[in-house]
């Protein structure tokens, strides 16, 4: 096998895991009534959720980073807000070991 077909094994392999980690994100987010996210299976396997609803999305990503147990980031420049959490461990208790990145910009 060459190195870019066992390249692409293991990016298939990372985005299936991420993907499955989504459902749990979204099962998670309908048990426990979280606000809706944008969600994105991104390369390499993170997901990338952003608060995207411009009046809620403050509270939007505090909901989310409260239940992903992340430590927000104020990226914040130029008038624009922009949170940041990220955590390794995927969805708690699911058992999941993926990267979220959890985001939101907006202008307050």
């Amino acid at each position: 096998m060459t190195d870019t077909l066992v390249e692409w094994q293991t990016t298939h392999r990372q985005q299936e895991e991420a993907a499955l980690a989504l459902l749990d994100a979204l099962r998670e987010g309908i048990q426990r009534n979280l606000p809706t996210l944008s969600w994105t299976v991104a390369y390499g396997g993170a997901l990338l959720a952003e608060a995207r609803k411009e009046d809620t999305a403050r509270a939007d990503f505090q909901a989310w980073a409260e239940h992903l147990d992340v430590q927000p980031e104020d990226l914040s420049k130029d008038g624009r807000t922009v949170l940041r959490g990220v955590t390794e461990d995927g969805v708690p208790g699911r058992g999941r070991r993926v990267r979220i990145i959890l985001i939101a910009k907006f202008y307050e």
